[in-house]
């Protein structure tokens, strides 16, 4: 079993900054034919390419897709908005954007291929809203899931959350029909990390709320070791792990009394 990335090509979104430019660094590093997409210009060495990719638009996405050849072996969801963003906005990347991209990926994967995506510690709350969870998540075309969304206001809050729980149970609910096409998927639920995006969740939340989360490790994750995580779940070192939600965050919620 290794985590070696050698002859393996990999598709990272949200590669310009925080978990996904790591992961992606790290990728290049293993190994790995690195494509690199972001909204945002990536500057990264050693990729094979860097793509502009809005993963608000579907043409965007398929254009992006349009400069990869050949099977994809895996795929690593990083992109993300924090609230500090309109919540369909919200949505839209962290959600719908991302949901399209895994089934693209997955239309060029075989047995051995591996899905890993984001999701975070505020999608603790999917268990209290399954079934609701499970109607959207079921709706593959863009168009409709809007459509489901604009019906269900109430559902929609800061978009966060909602896009959040949506990636795990996506992740659930997919994972033992690709187990059975020989492919692996899993999610991550990060605790707080060090990223651009920490000044967006302080702003949101407030310097006071956001100083008083619980760190037993005394401090904030590191980018690089979130994308430890990510990379070990997509290498085949981690062949048995499949439909998982894995929470790193440094015992974070256990120390709020939550079991995730």
């Amino acid at each position: 079993m290794t985590w070696d990335y050698d002859g393996k090509r990999a598709i990272v979104t949200g590669a310009a900054s925080g978990m996904g430019r790591a992961t992606a660094t790290a990728l290049v590093a293993a190994g790995a034919e690195v494509h690199a997409w972001d909204v945002k210009p990536v500057e990264i060495d050693g990729v094979a390419s860097a793509q502009l990719a809005d993963l608000t638009d579907s043409a965007s996405i398929a254009a992006a897709f349009d400069t990869v050849e050949g099977p994809v072996d895996a795929l690593f969801g990083c992109a993300g908005l924090p609230h500090t963003h309109p919540p369909m906005q919200i949505v839209e990347v962290s959600w719908l954007g991302t949901r399209e991209v895994i089934d693209r990926a997955l239309e060029r994967m075989g047995a051995g291929g591996a899905v890993v995506t984001v999701s975070s510690i505020a999608s603790m709350g999917w268990r209290w809203r399954t079934e609701v969870l499970k109607e959207l998540v079921a709706i593959a075309d863009r168009d409709q899931a809007r459509a489901w969304i604009d019906a269900h206001p109430e559902q929609l809050g800061d978009g966060y959350c909602l896009a959040k729980e949506c990636v795990v149970v996506y992740t659930v609910e997919r994972s033992v029909e690709l187990a059975g096409r020989g492919i692996r998927i899993n999610c991550t639920s990060p605790g707080d990390t060090e990223t651009g995006m920490s000044d967006a969740f302080v702003q949101h939340f407030g310097e006071e709320a956001w100083a008083s989360l619980p760190r037993p490790l005394g401090r904030m994750a590191k980018p690089e070791e979130q994308a430890a995580v990510l990379l070990f779940l997509n290498s085949d070192a981690a062949s048995y792990i499949a439909g998982a939600n894995l929470v790193v965050d440094g015992a974070a919620t256990p120390a709020m009394g939550v079991v995730v």
